[in-house]
């Protein structure tokens, strides 16, 4: 079970951890009452008050210290006083994704995000560019639905370099996973002229209400008209039209512009 491990005096930030916990699951322990010695702690996070640093010089978890301790080198995060449960959860999502140490301040509340991405032709390394297009979603969704989110998104935006800018189609994809040259044909593409320049253009709008993603791609599109309005089980296991299923388990709508290379993926804000 995941688990959130702490050690402070301010009621208030106890609180907001047993909330955050209990909404996404989490177990707390609190260190005051457990006999744990923090540097046996192999797995979840902690927070603590900065003058109980000199206790945690040896945790290989993410933590997160309320004030900022001088005594203490290790990366850390640091909430203030006033942190509230967002702020306990921005925390907790950037240490799950390997997002950049930095202060999390309780003054500091997100109410609203419109931008607009372009992004190259980097398959590889999807993972990382999806957590850079949601890592503020946080203010808006619990952390396990985000997760689905992301990995909606990420089946979206591959599709747009993958069958879109590079028009790699379903056939070609299957000959080439059943011969396991699938990474060669993808190599093949990136390197062709015609290809490696094109860029797939991401627009986000999310408010308190609903959240709208708009991926944009260079290719030629497709019949929209053949996509599934039902699924079965066994359409998980096909490597032609998953990428849409999957998407369509965690967005509440998925609209194609005509040509069948812009797709909008809705979902409320509950």
């Amino acid at each position: 079970m995941k688990s959130i491990y702490f050690k402070t005096d301010n009621d208030g930030l106890i609180g907001e951890i047993g909330a955050f916990c209990q909404e996404e699951g989490f177990q707390s322990i609190d260190l005051s009452r457990e006999h744990i010695d923090p540097s046996d702690i192999k797995y979840g996070f902690i927070v603590a008050d900065a003058r109980f640093s000199n206790l945690f010089q040896k945790v290989k978890v993410p933590i997160a210290f309320v004030g900022d301790p001088d005594d203490y080198n290790t990366p850390h995060y640091i909430l203030d006083e006033n942190a509230k449960l967002i702020h306990i959860k921005s925390f907790i999502d950037s240490a799950m994704n390997g997002g950049v140490i930095a202060n999390i301040s309780s003054n500091c509340r997100l109410k609203k995000i419109s931008y607009h991405y372009e992004i190259g032709n980097d398959i590889f390394s999807i993972d990382k560019i999806v957590y850079n297009l949601t890592k503020d979603f946080v203010y808006f969704f619990k952390i396990s639905d985000l997760q689905k989110i992301r990995i909606g998104l990420s089946e979206m935006i591959t599709n747009a370099i993958e069958h879109g800018n590079l028009e790699i189609t379903g056939e070609e994809k299957f000959f080439a996973t059943e011969n396991d040259s699938y990474y060669d044909l993808l190599n093949q593409k990136l390197q062709d002229s015609k290809f490696k320049n094109r860029k797939v253009n991401i627009f986000v709008a999310i408010s308190q209400k609903l959240l709208k993603i708009t991926i944009k791609d260079k290719g030629k599109g497709f019949d929209t008209s053949k996509i599934k309005k039902e699924h079965t089980e066994e359409d998980l296991y096909k490597l032609h039209g998953r990428g849409i299923l999957i998407a369509s388990m965690y967005f509440d709508e998925i609209n194609y512009n005509k040509k069948g290379n812009v797709v909008e993926l809705i979902k409320k804000v509950t």
